[in-house]
């Protein structure tokens, strides 16, 4: 299995929705409703948006044999001292064999003066929680999100560099 990491380009943006789709549905069925889940990732996935993401942000890809399998996306907040993890998906076939892991450290290696990562994580997806805590992030304070209408319980973890 040759994994790769890359820069997400602008072919990848049909894989990418691919992903995101398979990766939502699977990490959050049962938490978030479907309706939901189809909103956001229409808003979220599309051409403009996805390129903002491959313009200004350190966005990568996870291929392995030559597909992509998954995807990073890591932006500034503020003073670009802090970033925020706002996407990090693997297919589930993909999880647990260290290409998760690859791909959070090869994005992060791409800000290198960033002193604190901030994710936003629903919080009953615990396999998501579960590989954050791994890579050293912490819980901080819990919120409410809403995704077409729907309040979902957030957590806000964080990872001082």
């Amino acid at each position: 299995m040759a994994v790769i990491i890359r820069p997400m380009e602008y072919k990848d943006l049909d894989r990418i929705r691919e992903v995101a789709r398979d990766c939502w549905h699977d990490a959050y069925e049962g938490i978030i409703p479907l309706p939901a889940q189809e909103m956001y990732l229409s808003q979220a996935y599309n051409d403009e948006m996805l390129m903002r993401r491959i313009s200004g942000h350190t966005s990568k890809v996870a291929e392995v044999d030559g597909e992509v399998v998954g995807f990073s996306d890591l932006g500034p907040i503020d003073d670009k001292r802090s970033c925020k993890m706002s996407a990090m998906y693997l297919l589930p076939d993909y999880q647990s064999r260290g290409i998760g892991k690859q791909l959070f450290d090869e994005t992060l290696m791409e800000e290198p003066n960033a002193k604190k990562i901030r994710v936003y994580i629903e919080e009953k997806n615990t396999r998501g929680q579960k590989f954050y805590e791994a890579q050293g992030f912490e819980k901080k304070e819990k919120l409410q999100g809403e995704f077409g209408g729907y309040q979902i319980p957030m957590l806000i973890m964080e990872k001082e560099m």
